[in-house]
């Protein structure tokens, strides 16, 4: 897109990139999280921090390698349910999901689903969803998809769609559990091999946790849960970091964990920080132990709530801005959120470049619809780059790509094309000619 139609002007900022080079010998506060295998600093293979609200990235390692996700997984089986139950307005609590016998074999074997189910049983949709995202079982996990879709096949291919429309390029799932297909035996799925098991990375994996929580908040009300009771017994969230929990810590609010031989113990989590009530995704791939999943978790909180941050730019922050083929020399605008970042001095953020709304731009960044009070007009992209270098070099590091991140502007007011009010008179003219014919 030109840029020339949307100007203004940023001071530069610091960031940081390899935070592993801070020293936070400090003990963690008041959730205190102390195991015997547990190191101070991460210690799983791939793992990521982001701004819930913006994407920033703030910490990472390995974000974009590709690895297995076992049971997390269920956040896209739960994204395709959701958006079924919305599109076909299904009631969570009256429609009831029957068992299939492959359903019921499936369960009848302790080491892959959770609960034993009976033949020609039928149970609550928002009871099996329970048991999903709270319970990790695959069994109801299977048999939602089933009732929902007609075959566990079906909704692997809505789940690889959802992929597509969410631009993943490195994520491809084999089924709606997260386990290694060899473990679904004679029940293995259609054009699945033994040895398949869901992959994705640690940045895809974090943009669909903020994905889903923006489409369908109300999923936090299942993955808040702590306990969910079945047939009479209360059974644990493998979410230990929820209140309650043997490693509860303050402010994790969700999502999902999993764990295979393929995938190792992983865990993407909500967290929203006491101290200063700021939102963060983690994603903690391939971690060496079911504890030490959550040891790493909690680093990059504790570390994150710790970090001095520099302010960006502010959601009360007003930009004049000149846009093309707008009635008007300017408009107001405003972020979208407050903006902060890590405060380092290895590195500076530049502007990079403007990314119009196609909805109401045409690709000259030319005005071509009237757009309404409450809407984003456009995205001003940023980069990271090298500090103390003459050319502009974008910086060779995991954050290369992650420090590429966007900042919505909004307008408070309807934005007008220039062109409407030419029509307006047309109108009126074309009115009266009507008008004195018809006398």
């Amino acid at each position: 897109m030109n840029n020339h139609y949307l100007s203004f002007h940023f001071l530069t900022h610091k960031i940081i990139i390899i935070f592993s080079l801070i020293v936070l010998m400090m003990p963690f506060g008041a959730s205190t999280i102390l195991i015997a295998d547990g190191l101070i600093n991460p210690v799983a293979e791939s793992y990521i921090l982001v701004d819930k609200n913006t994407g920033v990235v703030f910490a990472g390692e390995n974000i974009d390698k590709q690895m297995g996700v076992a049971s997390v997984s269920k956040l896209m089986t739960a994204y395709v349910y959701f958006d079924k139950i919305k599109a076909d307005d299904i009631d969570l609590e009256k429609t009831m999901i029957p068992i299939s016998d492959d359903v019921v074999q499936f369960s009848l074997n302790s080491e892959l689903s959770g609960v034993v189910f009976d033949y020609d049983q039928s149970y609550p949709l928002d009871e099996l969803l329970s048991l999903m995202l709270i319970y990790s079982d695959n069994g109801a996990t299977i048999a939602i998809g089933e009732y929902l879709f007609g075959s566990e096949e079906e909704v692997v291919k809505q789940m690889n769609n959802k992929c597509e429309d969410l631009g993943f390029t490195n994520t491809i799932y084999y089924n709606t559990s997260g386990l290694t297909m060899s473990d679904y035996g004679d029940l293995i799925l259609d054009g699945t091999s033994p040895e398949d098991y869901n992959v994705s990375t640690a940045r895809e994996q974090a943009n669909l946790a903020i994905s889903i929580l923006n489409d369908y908040p109300q999923m936090l009300d299942i993955v808040s849960q702590p306990t969910v009771e079945f047939n009479g017994y209360q059974l644990n969230s493998y979410n230990l970091m929820l209140e309650g929990l043997s490693m509860e810590y303050e402010g994790v609010k969700g999502l999902k964990s999993g764990s295979t031989i393929e995938a190792g113990y992983c865990f993407t989590g909500y967290y929203v920080s006491p101290i200063n009530n700021q939102e963060y995704i983690s994603v903690v791939l391939n971690s060496s132990s079911i504890t030490q999943r959550f040891n790493d978790t909690a680093y990059l909180y504790n570390w994150v709530d710790q970090a001095e941050f520099n302010t960006l730019v502010k959601e009360e922050d007003k930009f004049e801005v000149k846009i093309d083929n707008a009635r008007g020399k300017n408009q107001t605008l405003h972020p979208s959120y407050t903006y902060r970042i890590v405060n380092s001095s290895e590195v500076n953020l530049n502007t990079k470049e403007i990314e119009y709304n196609s909805n109401y731009f045409n690709e000259s960044g030319k005005l071509i619809e009237d757009i309404p009070a409450g809407s984003e007009v456009g995205k001003i992209k940023f980069t990271l780059l090298k500090t103390n270098v003459e050319d502009e070099i974008e910086i060779d590091s995991v954050f290369e790509e992650a420090g590429t991140f966007s900042i919505a502007l909004m307008t408070d007011q309807e934005i007008k094309k220039s062109g409407l009010i030419i029509n307006f008179f047309n109108s009126i003219g074309d009115f009266m000619i009507d008008f004195f014919e018809s006398i």
